[in-house]
Protein backbone atom coordinates (compact mmCIF):
# COMPACT_ATOMS: atom_id res chain seq x y z
CA UNK A 1 0.00 0.00 0.00
CA UNK A 2 1.48 3.34 -1.05
CA UNK A 3 1.56 6.51 1.00
CA UNK A 4 -1.10 7.98 -1.29
CA UNK A 5 -3.49 5.11 -0.56
CA UNK A 6 -2.86 5.38 3.18
CA UNK A 7 -3.49 9.13 3.20
CA UNK A 8 -6.61 8.75 1.03
CA UNK A 9 -8.03 6.00 3.25
CA UNK A 10 -7.28 8.01 6.39
CA UNK A 11 -9.06 11.12 5.13
CA UNK A 12 -11.91 9.03 3.72
CA UNK A 13 -12.47 7.47 7.14
CA UNK A 14 -12.25 10.89 8.80
CA UNK A 15 -14.90 12.21 6.40
CA UNK A 16 -17.18 9.27 7.19
CA UNK A 17 -16.75 9.98 10.92
CA UNK A 18 -17.48 13.66 10.23
CA UNK A 19 -20.66 12.61 8.39
CA UNK A 20 -21.72 10.86 11.57
CA UNK A 21 -20.64 13.74 13.80
CA UNK A 22 -22.11 16.60 11.73
CA UNK A 23 -25.15 14.97 10.05
CA UNK A 24 -26.34 11.74 11.66
CA UNK A 25 -25.71 12.47 15.35
CA UNK A 26 -27.48 15.87 15.59
CA UNK A 27 -30.65 14.67 13.88
CA UNK A 28 -32.83 11.96 15.34
CA UNK A 29 -34.57 11.19 12.06
CA UNK A 30 -34.38 11.90 8.36
CA UNK A 31 -37.35 14.24 8.75
CA UNK A 32 -35.34 16.41 11.19
CA UNK A 33 -32.51 16.60 8.67
CA UNK A 34 -34.82 17.49 5.77
CA UNK A 35 -36.71 20.09 7.76
CA UNK A 36 -33.44 21.64 8.93
CA UNK A 37 -32.10 21.87 5.38
CA UNK A 38 -35.38 23.29 4.03
CA UNK A 39 -35.50 25.77 6.90
CA UNK A 40 -31.93 26.82 6.15
CA UNK A 41 -32.77 27.32 2.48
CA UNK A 42 -35.75 29.51 3.41
CA UNK A 43 -33.49 31.45 5.78
CA UNK A 44 -31.00 32.00 2.97
CA UNK A 45 -33.84 33.11 0.68
CA UNK A 46 -35.01 35.55 3.38
CA UNK A 47 -31.50 37.00 3.67
CA UNK A 48 -31.26 37.39 -0.13
CA UNK A 49 -34.61 39.19 -0.28
CA UNK A 50 -33.58 41.37 2.66
CA UNK A 51 -30.40 42.38 0.82
CA UNK A 52 -27.97 40.51 3.06
CA UNK A 53 -26.23 38.40 0.44
CA UNK A 54 -23.24 37.56 2.62
CA UNK A 55 -25.48 36.10 5.32
CA UNK A 56 -27.33 34.05 2.71
CA UNK A 57 -24.01 32.78 1.34
CA UNK A 58 -22.87 31.78 4.84
CA UNK A 59 -26.12 29.88 5.47
CA UNK A 60 -25.77 28.04 2.16
CA UNK A 61 -22.13 27.16 2.88
CA UNK A 62 -23.13 26.01 6.37
CA UNK A 63 -25.81 23.73 4.89
CA UNK A 64 -23.84 22.27 1.99
CA UNK A 65 -20.45 21.72 3.66
CA UNK A 66 -21.65 18.58 5.51
CA UNK A 67 -23.30 17.35 2.31
CA UNK A 68 -19.99 17.68 0.50
CA UNK A 69 -18.47 15.21 2.98
CA UNK A 70 -20.29 12.38 1.17
CA UNK A 71 -18.54 13.31 -2.09
CA UNK A 72 -15.19 13.84 -0.40
CA UNK A 73 -15.28 10.44 1.29
CA UNK A 74 -16.32 8.80 -1.98
CA UNK A 75 -13.48 10.48 -3.90
CA UNK A 76 -10.93 9.43 -1.28
CA UNK A 77 -12.09 5.80 -1.14
CA UNK A 78 -12.16 5.55 -4.95
CA UNK A 79 -8.70 7.22 -5.09
CA UNK A 80 -9.85 9.77 -7.65
CA UNK A 81 -7.31 12.26 -8.95
CA UNK A 82 -9.57 15.21 -8.18
CA UNK A 83 -10.00 14.19 -4.51
CA UNK A 84 -7.12 16.43 -3.44
CA UNK A 85 -8.45 19.49 -5.24
CA UNK A 86 -11.94 18.86 -3.89
CA UNK A 87 -10.65 18.46 -0.32
CA UNK A 88 -8.52 21.60 -0.50
CA UNK A 89 -11.52 23.57 -1.78
CA UNK A 90 -13.58 22.06 1.01
CA UNK A 91 -11.00 23.33 3.54
CA UNK A 92 -11.97 26.92 2.75
CA UNK A 93 -15.58 26.10 3.62
CA UNK A 94 -14.49 24.28 6.79
CA UNK A 95 -12.69 27.42 7.98
CA UNK A 96 -15.72 29.58 7.20
CA UNK A 97 -18.11 27.30 9.09
CA UNK A 98 -15.57 26.35 11.82
CA UNK A 99 -15.82 22.60 11.24
CA UNK A 100 -12.82 20.45 12.05
CA UNK A 101 -11.43 17.76 9.72
CA UNK A 102 -10.54 15.37 12.52
CA UNK A 103 -13.55 14.78 14.78
CA UNK A 104 -11.40 13.17 17.48
CA UNK A 105 -9.90 16.59 18.15
CA UNK A 106 -13.40 17.91 18.83
CA UNK A 107 -13.98 15.16 21.38
CA UNK A 108 -10.71 16.16 23.08
CA UNK A 109 -11.95 19.75 23.19
CA UNK A 110 -15.18 18.66 24.88
CA UNK A 111 -13.17 16.69 27.46
CA UNK A 112 -10.93 19.74 28.11
CA UNK A 113 -13.98 21.73 29.34
CA UNK A 114 -13.21 24.90 27.36
CA UNK A 115 -15.37 27.91 28.37
CA UNK A 116 -17.99 29.35 26.04
CA UNK A 117 -17.72 32.72 24.34
CA UNK A 118 -14.90 34.37 22.45
CA UNK A 119 -12.19 32.87 24.63
CA UNK A 120 -13.53 29.35 24.06
CA UNK A 121 -13.89 29.94 20.31
CA UNK A 122 -10.36 31.31 19.96
CA UNK A 123 -8.92 28.48 22.05
CA UNK A 124 -10.77 25.88 20.02
CA UNK A 125 -9.54 27.42 16.78
CA UNK A 126 -5.93 27.47 17.94
CA UNK A 127 -5.87 24.17 19.84
CA UNK A 128 -8.07 22.02 17.65
CA UNK A 129 -8.90 23.35 14.24
CA UNK A 130 -5.57 24.75 13.09
CA UNK A 131 -3.52 21.61 13.85
CA UNK A 132 -6.14 19.41 12.18
CA UNK A 133 -6.32 21.55 9.06
CA UNK A 134 -2.53 21.93 8.87
CA UNK A 135 -2.25 18.15 9.08
CA UNK A 136 -4.82 17.65 6.33
CA UNK A 137 -3.48 20.30 3.97
CA UNK A 138 0.12 19.19 4.59
CA UNK A 139 -0.60 15.51 3.95
CA UNK A 140 -2.58 16.28 0.80
CA UNK A 141 0.15 18.59 -0.51
CA UNK A 142 2.73 15.86 0.21
CA UNK A 143 0.68 13.33 -1.76
CA UNK A 144 0.11 15.80 -4.60
CA UNK A 145 3.85 16.46 -4.94
CA UNK A 146 5.00 12.88 -4.49
CA UNK A 147 2.37 11.36 -6.80
CA UNK A 148 1.64 13.93 -9.53
CA UNK A 149 -1.30 13.25 -11.81
CA UNK A 150 -0.12 12.22 -15.26
CA UNK A 151 -2.53 13.17 -17.98
CA UNK A 152 -2.39 12.53 -21.67
CA UNK A 153 -2.90 15.16 -24.36
CA UNK A 154 -6.56 14.34 -24.93
CA UNK A 155 -7.42 14.73 -21.27
CA UNK A 156 -5.72 18.15 -21.02
CA UNK A 157 -7.50 19.30 -24.18
CA UNK A 158 -4.23 20.22 -25.88
CA UNK A 159 -5.53 18.87 -29.12
CA UNK A 160 -7.77 21.78 -30.06
CA UNK A 161 -9.61 22.20 -32.35
CA UNK A 162 -10.56 18.56 -32.74
CA UNK A 163 -10.01 16.75 -36.00
CA UNK A 164 -12.87 17.23 -38.46
CA UNK A 165 -15.17 14.30 -39.00
CA UNK A 166 -15.03 13.02 -42.57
Amino acid sequence: MTAKEKVFYFWGVMDVICIYYYIIKPFSSVWDLVSSVVGGLFLALYFMIDGKGWMALYVLIFIFTPVSLFFSAWFFFKKRDHAIRFALTQEVFRFITVRCSIPFFLWLLVKADIPDGYLGLSMSLVMVMLPAEILKIGSLMYVAKKYPVKRDADERHEKWPPDPID
